[in-house]
């Protein structure tokens, strides 16, 4: 089984840049890290002769010798060696976008993501509260409020686009867990890939923002913008909450 990102399949990746034509950058580019020059223009006039499938089937094969041969890409699985040529053409920036799901403005996920929450959490409260100020609390960009026979837990919900906005995520939510019982950051695969990579190589990126979420008690859900679906990709650890922070919370929100 070959190496993929639970927030998003290769498949789709895959996918994805055949329809941008994309393959084709990565495959010249491996060609010219492969073969010699002359053979290398060869090889790519008879990769643009291949329908889709053959050309994946090609692309496949020369990253798997890549993978297998080159210093540079030891110990990579084929499907790293294709992402991590992507990464060193530098794509432009909407074709990464469409690639990896990826929106580069919080903003204009929103009204996504609201939908999302409210469908998701039904029939639970939810509040967008990504431009309210409050004296006491810091609220994240969505707040949901789940009442139950015990009271009321509160659920934190904070977007981030950003691949810098990662680390800010996790010095910002210690102000969300001072009230929430459970904290969540909402990523595209985009983000994760960007976030993670800065770490170290491509396949480690999202278990690298996996292990950080995990290491801070909080959860994750992934937002692929591209195919407009959300999924669960971390669930939250438990948090001990400020009681006075909570109470402070809710009467912002007029829940008490």
């Amino acid at each position: 089984m070959g190496f993929e990102f639970a927030s998003l399949q290769f498949e789709d990746i895959a996918s994805r840049i055949t329809k941008l034509g994309v393959d084709a950058d990565a495959y010249k580019a491996l060609c010219e890290e492969y073969f010699p020059l002359a053979e290398a223009h060869l090889k790519f006039k008879e990769y643009l002769k291949f329908k889709q499938d053959g050309k994946l089937k090609q692309l496949k094969s020369l990253a798997e010798h890549c993978a297998g041969e080159l210093p540079k890409f030891k110990k990579f699985e084929w499907e790293e060696v294709v992402l991590d040529t992507l990464a060193s053409i530098k794509l432009p920036r909407k074709k990464f976008d469409y690639i990896f799901g990826h929106e580069d403005e919080e903003k204009d996920l929103y009204p996504a993501i609201l939908r999302f929450l409210k469908h998701r959490y039904k029939p639970e409260e939810v509040f967008d509260t990504s431009s309210v100020r409050s004296k006491f609390v810091r609220f994240a960009d969505f707040t949901i409020a789940k009442r139950g026979l015990i009271g009321t837990k509160i659920l934190s919900l904070d977007a981030k686009t950003k691949p810098a906005a990662f680390d800010h995520f996790l010095n910002q939510a210690d102000d969300f867990q001072k009230f929430s019982d459970e904290v969540y950051l909402i990523a595209t695969p985009g983000l994760i890939l960007e976030a993670g990579k800065k770490y170290g190589r491509i396949s480690d990126a999202e278990s690298t923002v996996i292990d950080k979420l995990e290491r801070a008690g909080m959860g994750a859900y992934v937002f692929d913008r591209t195919s407009g679906e959300f999924s669960l990709l971390l669930e939250p650890g438990s948090n001990d909450v400020d009681k006075q922070a909570k109470k402070k919370a809710l009467e912002e929100l007029s829940l008490l």
